[in-house]
């Protein structure tokens, strides 16, 4: 995450994240090889990840999902469908403020339209955290 603003405040989102499934959902903790989540290690691959609203968000903080650049993917928080905001570096941004804002609980989903390059790295980034 050096790449990224050294101005925000990063929290990286580990384990568990779950696979969805069509049948339910499949726990497990990353990092994890990318070809044990579908049988043949190819393919669309949906992961979901639940957390709180990070604390102490000043007015004028701004939030954001921040994923490598090189993954083709779409991104939701509690089912909406989150923009590609910008790039810094190696990481992509999808904004998130008034979502995050607007509850307590959250689930965030990443479906992978191809299979990853990069090493499994997720964060929530918080722009003017005033930090």
């Amino acid at each position: 995450m050096d790449a990224l603003n050294r101005r925000s405040h990063h929290i990286r989102l580990h384990g568990p994240w779950e696979r969805l499934l069509p049948g339910g959902r499949e726990r497990f903790h990353l990092p994890r090889e990318w070809a044990a989540l579908t049988a043949d290690g190819a393919g669309a691959v949906t992961l979901a990840r639940r957390f709180h609203r990070p604390t102490g968000l000043e007015e004028s903080a701004r939030v954001f999902v921040a994923l490598p650049a090189q993954w083709d993917v779409a991104v939701r928080l509690n089912g909406c469908d989150l923009e590609r905001r910008d790039d810094r570096g190696e990481f992509q941004r999808f904004e998130m403020t008034d979502l995050v804002r607007a509850s307590e609980g959250h689930e965030l989903e990443i479906e992978f339209r191809s299979r990853p390059a990069a090493a499994f790295v997720v964060a929530i980034e918080i722009d003017g955290s005033g930090e």
